[in-house]
């Protein structure tokens, strides 16, 4: 059975907790797979207030001799974004509490033969973890809604998670009710929000950076928003040849006629 471990090449470090040089992370590299990358649990670690996450470029990506990694960080492809979502993370430092705390950044490692093969990685804080669930969720199951104070209640928490982002000269440019995690009790009755985190900042900017949208991936490429939320006229591109067939991509493509 392949044996993996966290190999940190950059660490922040808190008052609090700074985590380790090495770590194992099982035998599987199974997880929550997005775009890029796979999100990985690590479960609670010694000294963390809450579950830790390991974020790993796509096996599907080729993967390379460990010793090759820290070449392959310059490159201004996936391999740098994901470093520069670590980089967005820490300089947020948690945005009191509602955002991942980055702990390392570095490769994640096994044995292939005679040689190791790594592929970038890096761990944070897991703002999935229960009772948090994705704003999605919770709304299909709330088909009439909130009451006006709740819903009222969660755009203030939201809107002053956006300023605290712009006071760091992040804009996060991903927003979504996937993205946007929520603790809510008072479930089916009449609901309060008791907490609003947002997660995957691997799309990022720099608020003044001068972003031109485009549909291309992460920080290599000046992209705001997933298709499916973004609003249409951000799109400058011709919808008859966009590859995407899907319910939302037409009532977008809709929208922009």
């Amino acid at each position: 059975m392949q044996k993996y471990r966290f190999v940190s090449l950059e660490r922040k470090v808190y008052p609090d907790y700074c985590f380790p040089e090495e770590m194992p992370i099982g035998e599987s590299l199974d997880g929550s797979r997005g775009g890029m990358a796979v999100t990985r649990s690590l479960g609670m670690k010694q000294g963390l207030s809450k579950n830790a996450v390991v974020k790993i470029l796509s096996t599907s990506a080729e993967n390379v001799e460990s010793d090759e990694v820290l070449r392959l960080f310059s490159l201004p492809c996936a391999w740098r974004g994901l470093h520069q979502e670590y980089v967005t993370l820490a300089e947020l430092n948690g945005l009191g509490g509602h955002a991942p705390r980055a702990y390392a950044y570095g490769a994640v490692v096994w044995e292939d033969g005679p040689a190791e093969k790594a592929l970038p990685a890096f761990v944070m804080e897991d703002m999935r973890a229960k009772p948090s669930r994705p704003l999605d969720e919770v709304m299909r199951e709330r088909r009439g809604g909130f009451p006006a104070p709740a819903a009222a209640a969660f755009g203030t928490q939201l809107l002053d998670i956006i300023l605290r982002q712009e006071k760091c000269g992040v804009t996060h440019a991903d927003l979504s009710s996937k993205n946007v995690f929520v603790h809510v009790s008072g479930v089916p009755d009449d609901g309060v929000f008791e907490g609003v985190y947002v997660i995957d900042y691997g799309q990022a900017k720099y608020s003044g950076a001068g972003v031109t949208p485009s549909l291309g991936g992460g920080h290599a490429t000046p992209r705001l928003a997933t298709i499916s939320y973004g609003a249409p006229e951000i799109f400058p591109f011709n919808w008859d040849d966009y590859e995407d067939k899907s319910v939302s991509a037409r009532e977008l493509k809709d929208c922009y006629e």
